[in-house]
């Protein structure tokens, strides 16, 4: 933990992270085959777990109202409420210790390693899910939220922009830089880091979330003539389309995809145009190989 706070700034802490997670989940694994190896499960452990599996709505909906009670809006305890659901593999490290002191049965690691696993099983689809349902229980979730106006709330104006690029990552923040040298553009983007950055190399970009349900009643979307969706996330691409569609914008719609089936998931929530990033990157190297032939064709003749 020391080295990982120590590693935190770095630049390329992230790539860190991505190669280190491979090795948690074996190790992960290995505990939990070792548990296992330890001793099967009776009855009575599979009936311990089920019951341990029943209490999860409790703590999600126990979570919720704790975050509700702090003064999150009701989609940001939701999402926060479903992911914290699950029980999680920490537990099993405390009973491991519980039963070499004597503390506890051994029958309990095994109990609570099924309920465990069971909860991952159960909370993974769900997670999955969690934009979708938020929207399908929408109503019902806001009555919820304390009678404060959050600063997400605000309207949203996008000023004299024609043009919108929701995600600002790299592949938006080339579109948006073509595009500024013939229309006014404006960016969205999540990450509040990232749109600081934006700022401070003197593009136009606001921060918000285009997941959330929420921002489309706030967001002014008159003058704008096109958006375009360059969000990582394929759901979360979907969700955009699907929001503009709903909320009257009749403009023209265009996202990126990385898999046919992603472009035929966009396509079905409303966007008129989706390009496959990868197609992209090798038509633009093509022409640029090409251009390079030419050029030396020209300087040898």
């Amino acid at each position: 933990m020391a080295a990982g706070a120590l590693l935190a700034a770095h630049g390329r802490a992230g790539e860190l992270a991505s190669a280190l997670w491979g090795l948690k989940e074996a190790f992960l694994l290995g505990f939990f085959l070792q548990i296992g190896l330890a001793g099967g499960p009776d009855a009575a452990t599979f009936f311990g777990a089920l019951g341990l599996l029943l209490l999860l709505p409790l703590k999600a909906a126990a979570l919720f109202l704790v975050l509700i009670a702090f003064r999150l809006r009701a989609r940001s305890a939701f999402l926060s409420a479903l992911s914290l659901a699950s029980y999680s593999e920490f537990a099993l490290i405390v009973a491991q210790l519980g039963v070499q002191a004597g503390w506890l049965d051994a029958q309990w690691l095994t109990l609570l390693a099924l309920a465990i696993a069971a909860s991952f099983a159960l909370g993974a689809p769900l997670n999955r899910l969690a934009h979708p349902l938020f929207e399908r229980w929408e109503a019902r979730l806001l009555g919820f939220e304390r009678h404060v106006r959050h600063p997400d709330e605000e309207p949203i104006h996008l000023g004299a922009a024609h043009l919108l690029v929701i995600g600002m990552g790299r592949a938006g923040t080339v579109a948006y830089d073509y595009l500024v040298q013939h229309e006014r553009v404006v960016g969205l983007d999540s990450d509040l880091s990232r749109v600081g950055d934006h700022l401070h190399a003197g593009r136009r970009v606001l921060y918000a979330d285009a997941e959330d349900p929420g921002l489309w009643h706030h967001l002014h979307l008159s003058g704008i003539r096109a958006v375009l969706l360059m969000m990582r996330d394929a759901e979360a691409r979907v969700i955009a389309a699907r929001q503009l569609r709903r909320h009257g914008f009749t403009g023209l719609v265009a996202a990126i995809s990385h898999y046919p089936d992603e472009a035929a998931a966009v396509t079905a929530a409303g966007a008129d145009m989706t390009f496959t990033r990868l197609d992209q990157v090798g038509l633009g190297l093509a022409e640029h190989v090409l251009g390079e032939l030419k050029q030396r064709a020209a300087a040898g003749g």
